[in-house]
């Protein structure tokens, strides 16, 4: 067994340092960051859910492609069968990714996934992200045992943020538990994503057939409903630590 194969699954995740190094890595970055805003800038605010967080998702169009290219120029599907003894073929891919807008509110601690339906994130440093601008925020080791919520806040946890520079990768089990810390900088923050989903049979890799930018919703629907939950999220901690608490004690 490879080190990089028992850290991963001792810790839930593996950071590997400057993975990609290429001059037209870092052009695509820059374009694609400001394909992002300028999309952003467009968009109707009122109408995402999680503006008011300064937290949001994003599809990324075209620049799946890109920036897959760039992944498997650098044998990223040796690593991963290096990682999980799984060919890259064997998984569903998915990218998105992540806006953290300027003074953004820090998140609660969650999991990506259920125990039961796991999967794997991969995040790729589009730009560099330190202390200042919204670097996540990593509970190592949580993804070994099945944990409910009301347990999780009780138990002392050692967690490590992740200051990552263009072209590393950052790889984790979507059970882990984590969460995306406020962005301090003047600057919005972008973080790119993919996910890779067991598949039931090998298969060719498709990429996303949607080839326009997006950005979306992130933990928060855009109605009146949405919006409440937000405000509680944010503003009133304590209240949605107690209701998330609450609820978890029904949850196997």
């Amino acid at each position: 067994m490879s080190k990089i194969y028992n850290r991963f699954n001792n810790e839930g995740f593996v950071l590997l340092k400057q993975f990609i190094k290429d001059k037209s890595f870092n052009h695509a970055c820059k374009n694609f960051k400001k394909d992002i805003l300028s999309e952003y800038k467009r968009i109707d605010k009122d109408k995402i859910g999680g503006h008011f967080m300064g937290n949001l998702g994003i599809q990324i169009g075209n620049y799946d492609k890109i920036f897959y290219n760039f992944l498997i120029n650098n044998e990223f599907d040796k690593l991963i069968y290096q990682i999980t003894k799984n060919r890259l073929d064997q998984y569903d891919l998915f990218f998105g990714g992540n806006l953290n807008l300027s003074r953004s509110y820090n998140q609660h601690f969650h999991t990506d996934s259920t125990f039961e339906n796991k999967f794997i994130i991969i995040n790729i440093a589009t730009e560099s992200v330190d202390k200042s601008n919204g670097p996540l925020e990593i509970a190592i080791g949580t993804h070994r045992k099945k944990t409910p919520y009301w347990k999780f806040i009780f138990q002392r946890q050692k967690t490590k943020k992740i200051i990552l520079s263009q072209g590393d990768i950052l790889i984790r089990k979507s059970e882990l538990w984590h969460r995306g810390t406020r962005n301090n900088s003047e600057n919005a923050r972008l973080l790119l994503g993919l996910t890779l989903k067991k598949n039931k049979k090998k298969k060719e890799i498709n990429l996303n057939k949607n080839n326009k930018i997006k950005i979306c919703s992130n933990f928060f629907d855009h109605n009146f409903f949405g919006k409440i939950e937000e405000i509680i999220y944010i503003r009133f901690k304590y209240i949605y630590v107690l209701l998330r608490f609450i609820k978890s004690l029904f949850r196997s």
